[in-house]
């Protein structure tokens, strides 16, 4: 009876850690007025707290506890096994009061052996700057290693902890700075094509793929698009103020780019492929 007992509590328990992991598309939005498991550890003289809804992060720069500016997340509804669940990206609105540009990155632990990598590309958020979109690619050959044996592979297949930090240097460990940063909507999910569900209203993208130029066309008047590279480096922004136009590619390298579209509160990001 004892071994049944113990077996079905084993049952159980592992059960519970199977369910425990992330879920694709996995949103960290703030609206219940708690950080929802972003932290900087115990010793941090200035946790992330949520104000008014988003994640605010306050470092000190300098030397000791709080002088650097990252915030990470080891809870069990985001961590996991990512290639399993599908996620290839993140997305996330950002902005700083503070003057000096942020460069974010990504850094994950995990695998066998705690191993840590980082994204080897950032997105900059610029010093003074009100909430901006910004995404970055967290597939296995976006990553480099910075500490431990395991590989980019094994570490995404066995996530123990995610953080958004800022180094001008793909480095895990953040760098130090005298900064405020302010996060909110940080998506996890399957896609680099955004987390806004409104799509402009009767619009075309074509041909797709293109080679010179690419037209868009929509029933409603486009304020503005930007062009992105597909691991989220804005490469180019123009007004537009018309319900169609054309995209110049003639001297873009072939490849994936994201276009993305705005009117009014509405925005559509969509993929383009230049052959």
């Amino acid at each position: 009876m004892k071994k049944l007992l113990l077996s079905l509590v084993c049952f159980v328990f592992f059960v519970g850690i199977a369910v425990s992991q992330i879920t694709n598309p996995h949103l960290n939005d703030f609206n219940d007025g708690t950080t929802q498991g972003w932290s900087n550890g115990p010793t941090s003289p200035n946790p992330p707290t949520n104000v008014n809804n988003f994640l605010e992060e306050v470092s000190a720069g300098g030397t000791g506890a709080g002088s650097k500016l990252a915030v990470f997340n080891v809870g069990t509804d985001i961590t996991g096994d990512y290639t399993a669940a599908g996620i290839l990206s993140i997305e996330f609105e950002a902005k700083t009061p503070t003057t000096d540009d942020l460069f974010l990155r990504v850094g994950i632990k995990g695998g066998s052996d705690d191993t840590e990598i980082v994204t080897t590309n950032f997105v900059t958020v610029p010093g003074s700057s009100d909430w901006n979109s910004y995404m970055l690619s967290l597939v296995a050959g976006d990553f480099l290693i910075d500490f431990g044996p395991n590989t980019e592979e094994e570490v995404l297949a066995d996530v123990k902890e995610i953080r958004i930090l800022h180094n001008p240097d793909p480095e895990f460990p953040a760098a130090a700075i005298a900064a405020t940063l302010h996060l909110d909507n940080i998506n996890i999910s399957d896609t680099v094509l955004g987390v806004n569900e409104n799509a402009l209203s009767s619009l075309k993208l074509f041909p797709n793929p293109a080679k010179d130029y690419a037209l868009v066309t929509a029933k409603d008047k486009i304020d503005n698009y930007k062009l992105y590279s597909v691991l989220g480096a804005l490469i180019e922004r123009a007004e537009v103020n018309a319900p169609s136009f054309e995209i110049d590619l003639r001297n873009r390298p072939t490849g994936i780019y994201l276009v993305e579209l705005n009117a009014g509160n509405t925005k559509h990001i969509q993929k383009l492929i230049k052959k």
